[in-house]
């Protein structure tokens, strides 16, 4: 499953320009993200390790950006991490994959509100709910949201005078993908992620998702909660290698 889901990831998080190279897929997105500016090596290759990583490290440098690999624990060839590691990347963002079978599952309807695609209610909201405040990063997100191939929604729920919380699910082939979940400062721990979440499972399962997965940085506890109670279960972790300034 979990090249199932590194790829169902890739399609729901594009970047602006991908390339192939023996096995490994280079991405690239203006330094926005590193899930769509890294380098995923899922297949199998036959050119010399240290070759490759001279030649994704040339790649990024012609765009400005810093080399950034995104690894896990079936990354090709075996020996890749530790040559990394040698070559000076660092270690950093440690995020478990997580998943959720819908077939028995009982869903809350009504959690949330959903717009079909993005739209400026909701990208503005989700930007003062994630605390974004760069006018080129923005732009970047709106890029990217606005050219995911797959059937989308944008859920929200209204709390005071206006948005509290957004969420993105993406539907691709029976899978529900679930991104991006943030909640306004003034009205966490109110339990508005969990009925965003409930909204996205709900449109999911009646579009025929029969399985939600996503992804939480190890550590972030208060996520970790949510999806402990949801009933999300790891089955496997990734991370990321980087050698240069840090991204998004």
């Amino acid at each position: 499953m979990l090249r199932t889901i590194e790829e169902l990831s890739l399609q729901a998080w594009p970047a602006f320009e991908e390339q192939i190279y023996d096995g490994w897929i280079l991405r690239f997105a203006e330094g926005y993200t590193k899930r769509a500016n890294s380098v995923n090596p899922l297949y199998g290759s036959v050119i010399d390790l240290t070759e490759k990583i001279a030649y994704c490290e040339k790649a990024y440098a012609k765009r400005g950006l810093p080399a950034v690999f995104k690894l896990t624990g079936e990354s090709t060839p075996a020996g890749l991490d530790r040559a990394l590691e040698v070559r000076g990347y660092d270690r950093l963002d440690e995020t478990s994959v997580r998943v959720l079978p819908l077939k028995d599952r009982r869903i809350a309807e009504g959690a949330a509100e959903q717009y079909p695609h993005v739209c400026d209610a909701w990208l503005t909201a989700y930007i003062r709910c994630a605390g974004i405040d760069n006018a080129n990063t923005v732009e970047k997100l709106a890029r990217i949201l606005r050219s995911i191939p797959e059937e989308t929604f944008f859920a929200y729920v209204r709390g005071g005078t206006g948005i509290a919380a957004c969420g993105l699910g993406v539907l691709d082939n029976g899978y529900l993908g679930c991104f991006d979940i943030a909640v306004d400062a003034a009205h966490r721990r109110k339990g508005y992620g969990g009925r965003i979440m409930e909204g996205l499972l709900a449109a999911g399962k009646q579009k025929g998702a029969k399985t939600a997965y996503l992804q939480v940085v190890a550590g972030n506890r208060p996520a970790e909660r949510l999806y402990d109670s949801l009933g999300f279960q790891e089955i496997y972790r990734y991370w990321y290698r980087r050698k240069g300034p840090l991204l998004g």
